[in-house]
């Protein structure tokens, strides 16, 4: 009895570190030009909580800069222009790193590249 209660706290652990049990879900990513035309839409499966840079970058061809992604599938951000990415979560913009944002089950993330000079970011 003594070893079965040793055991279980040891074997309740290995069952939360352990990644066979990381839950997949299926998601929506868009990438949108500076005109809002869908260039590319992709139903893809992650793993709940995925945050959405990996996602970005594991289901696209990204192009980065000091960590910052400037490119999604060759539509490339055009600073002197002031057009940069910016991205969206079931239609909200995101203000935050998006290494900091987790997407969940049927989610809709959108990246758009925006012109900051002639539409608000947010839209």
């Amino acid at each position: 009895m003594y070893k079965l209660a040793f055991a279980l706290p040891f074997l309740f652990a290995l069952l939360l570190v352990n990644p066979a049990y990381a839950v997949e879900v299926t998601g929506v990513v868009q990438i949108m030009d500076q005109n809002n035309k869908v260039i590319v839409k992709k139903n893809i499966t992650f793993e709940e909580g995925d945050n959405i840079y990996d996602i970005t970058k594991n289901n696209f061809d990204v192009t980065e800069t000091n960590g910052m992604i400037t490119g999604i599938n060759g539509l490339v951000e055009k600073p002197t222009e002031n057009i940069h990415w910016a991205a969206f979560i079931d239609g909200k913009f995101v203000e935050i790193s998006p290494d900091d944002v987790e997407l969940y089950a049927n989610n809709i993330l959108t990246w758009a590249l925006r012109d900051l000079d002639k539409q608000e970011i947010m839209k």
